[in-house]
C-alpha cells in the first residue's frame, strides 16, 4: 500500500547556501526539469511517428530488438543522454525519476492521443521536482528533554558537476518540516515509522506553491495484518524491564526466555557521565576542553558542549529503542503471540528506580511507545499492567496473594500468604506478565486488599 503526505518545508542549511541562493537554485532546477519533461514528450511523440511509418512500410510495429538496432540503444537510453544537456544542475537520480514518470504518462495517454480523444501533454512552470527515494534522508532534532522537536529532510538535489561549479560541500540541502499542531497527531507517527524503516520512503516530489516549498512525501507499507500468518491473541508474550538486562521476554506457550542485555546502555551512560564531569570542571576554570572561541565569553559559552551531549544522548536512546522494540516485535511474531503484556511504569517509586540502574538512566516510556506502534502494524494487542500489582501474583496459587515482608535485617522477601511460596523481587513479575487477562485478575484480587508491596 502506498500513500502520500504533504509537508511544508523551511530551508535550514544556511551553512551551505543562504536562503536567497538556495531559492534561486531551486527555481533554476524547476526550469530545467520543465524543459526536460517537455523534451521527453517531444522525443516520445517523434518516436511514435517513427513507429507509425515503420508499420506502413513493414506491416507491423518494430520490435524492441529492431528498435534498439536502429537507435543504437533503448529509447529511454537515447532520451536520457539527450536530457542531461537540458538539466546540467539536476541530480542524475532525480533526472532518471523525471524521465520514467513522463514516459509512463505518455504511454498511458498514447492510445487516446492516437484516437484524438486526448492532447499531447505539456508541462508548465509550476512543475514539481522529482526526488528519487535515495535522494531523501530523514533525520530529526531534539529539545532539552530529548524529545523530537523538529523533523529534518536532507534532499540530494544537485548533480556532481553543479556541486563542483557552485563550490558546494555536498549535493544536498537540508530543510525542516513544518508540522502543525492540528496535524501532528497523525503526521508524527508516520515520520517515526519512516525513520524506523517500518514504512519505506518512495520517490517523492518537491513542489513550489504560493511562495512556499512543499514535500509530497510518498511512503509504502505492507498490510501486515493480511499478509502475516494469523497470530493467536491467547498466545501472550510478557515484556519485563529487567534489573540486570534491558528487557526480559517470556511466553505462555513456550518455556523460552529472550533477553536483551543492557551493556551498551551502561557503557554509553558511563561515557556520558565522565564527559559531563569533565565539562563541569571546565566551567570553573579555563580548560583545554573549552576552545579559544569560548574562553572569556562567560559560563554559557563554556557550557555549550553540554548541548551537543544532550543531542548525542537523545539520538543514541532513540536509535537503541527503535532497535529493541523491533527485536521484541520479531520475537512476538516468531512465537505466534497476538498479545504483548508489559509493565505500566507510571508513578514508579524513587526507591525502586535506585535498584534499576538502567531504568534510572533510560527512557523506557519511549521504548514502550515504540513497541505499541510497531505492534499495531501487525495487529498485536498491547496491554499495560501496573508493576506493583504484578508483584502480588503467585504463580503457584494463581492468585494475587504475595506480600512484601521485611526480615530482621531489613531485607524484603516476597511470600505468598496462601501457600507460603517465596519469590525473588521480580520472579513472579515475569511469570505474571504471561498470564491471560492478568490485569483483570489482579484488579479483582486487589479490590478487597489494602496490602501493597513496600
Amino acid at each position: 500500500m502506498t500513500k502520500t503526505i504533504k509537508l511544508q518545508l523551511f530551508y535550514k542549511d544556511d551553512e551551505t547556501l543562504n536562503f536567497k541562493q538556495a531559492q534561486e537554485l531551486l527555481w533554476q532546477m524547476q526550469r530545467e526539469t520543465r524543459a526536460v519533461a517537455n523534451r521527453i514528450i517531444q522525443m516520445c511523440w517523434e518516436y511514435n511517428g517513427f513507429e507509425s511509418d515503420w508499420k506502413k512500410a513493414h506491416g507491423e510495429y518494430p520490435t524492441k530488438d529492431e528498435s534498439r538496432d536502429i537507435l543504437g540503444k533503448s529509447l529511454s537510453g537515447v532520451i536520457y543522454t539527450r536530457i542531461k544537456e537540458d538539466a546540467p544542475s539536476v541530480s542524475t537520480q532525480n533526472l532518471a525519476s523525471t524521465e520514467q514518470g513522463v514516459i509512463s504518462r505518455f504511454n498511458a495517454l498514447k492510445a487516446d492521443i492516437m484516437r484524438g480523444t486526448a492532447s499531447v501533454p505539456s508541462y508548465r512552470r509550476n512543475l514539481a521536482l522529482d526526488l528519487h527515494k535515495k535522494s531523501i534522508k530523514l533525520t530529526y532534532d531534539t529539545d532539552v528533554n530529548g524529545n523530537i522537536s523538529d523533523w529534518l529532510f536532507e534532499l540530494t538535489l544537485f548533480s556532481k558537476s553543479a556541486k563542483q561549479e557552485l563550490n558546494l560541500p555536498k549535493s544536498s540541502l537540508k530543510f525542516k518540516a513544518i508540522v502543525r499542531n492540528k496535524s501532528k497527531r497523525f503526521i508524527q507517527p508516520i515520520l517515526e515509522r519512516c525513520y524506523d524503516g517500518v514504512y519505506e520512503i518512495c520517490g517523492s516530489k518537491l513542489q513550489y506553491e504560493d511562495g512556499r516549498w512543499f514535500l509530497l512525501l510518498c511512503f509504502s507499507f505492507e498490510n501486515k495484518k493480511e499478509s502475516l500468518v494469523q497470530l493467536d491473541k491467547n498466545s501472550i508474550m510478557g515484556v519485563h524491564i529487567a534489573e540486570h538486562n534491558a528487557v526480559t521476554c517470556a511466553f505462555n506457550n513456550s518455556k523460552k526466555i529472550r533477553e536483551i542485555e543492557g551493556g551498551e546502555i551502561k557503557e554509553f551512560s558511563a561515557q556520558i557521565e565522565k564527559r559531563r564531569r569533565s565539562i563541569g570542571n571546565a566551567s570553573r576554570k579555563h580548560s583545554k576542553l573549552c576552545g579559544d572561541g569560548r574562553i572569556g565569553h562567560g559560563y554559557h559559552a563554556k557550557m555549550k558542549p553540554l548541548e551537543h551531549i544532550g543531542q548525542k544522548i537523545s539520538n543514541f536512546r532513540n536509535t537503541v529503542n527503535h532497535r529493541y522494540s523491533r527485536q521484541i516485535i520479531d520475537w512476538a511474531i516468531e512465537n505466534g503471540c497476538g498479545t504483548i503484556q508489559l509493565e505500566d511504569l507510571t508513578g514508579y517509586a524513587t526507591s525502586e528506580l535506585e535498584k534499576y540502574k538502567l531504568l534510572s538512566n533510560w527512557s523506557y516510556y519511549d521504548l514502550q511507545t515504540k513497541i505499541e506502534y510497531k505492534a499495531k502494524e501487525y495487529g498485536i494487542d498491547v496491554i499495560k499492567v501496573k508493576y506493583h500489582d504484578l508483584q502480588k501474583w503467585c504463580d503457584t496459587c494463581q492468585l494475587p496473594s504475595v506480600k512484601a515482608v521485611k526480615d530482621d535485617d531489613g531485607n524484603t522477601n516476597y511470600i505468598c500468604e496462601k501457600c507460603g511460596a517465596v519469590y525473588g523481587a521480580n520472579d513472579n513479575v515475569v511469570k505474571a506478565l504471561c498470564v491471560k487477562d492478568i490485569a483483570k485478575l489482579l484488579s479483582k484480587g486487589t479490590k478487597n486488599s489494602d496490602e501493597t508491596p513496600a
